[in-house]
């Protein structure tokens, strides 16, 4: 018996402390978590410190794609934070 993996979809809000600025980004889950190739930016997840693994990839003829995730609840999220990588200290809510 194999399982369906369901894909799971959410808006969340970034605020770069540096800056004040508030973004929004799309978060889905994903399979797993990056196992190479990554960095790690602490930051805080719903007021709580977190350190989030970001990745950065380029697509067949795609400008460059940065990404966080994160754990929450078993589930792992993807946060697709665009051109630009997650800021240290971001405040990241779910």
């Amino acid at each position: 018996m194999s399982t369906t993996f369901r894909t799971k979809c959410r808006v969340v809000t970034i605020i770069d402390p540096l800056t004040g600025r508030t973004s929004s980004a799309i978060a889905r889950t994903f399979r797993q978590l990056p196992r190479s190739r990554y960095r790690e930016v602490p930051a805080e997840l719903n007021t709580k410190p977190y350190t989030f693994r970001c990745t950065c990839g380029t697509g067949r003829g795609e400008a460059a794609k940065h990404y966080a995730y994160a754990v929450i609840d078993d589930d792992v999220w993807t946060i697709d934070t665009g051109d630009d990588d997650l800021p240290f200290g971001a405040n990241v809510h779910f």
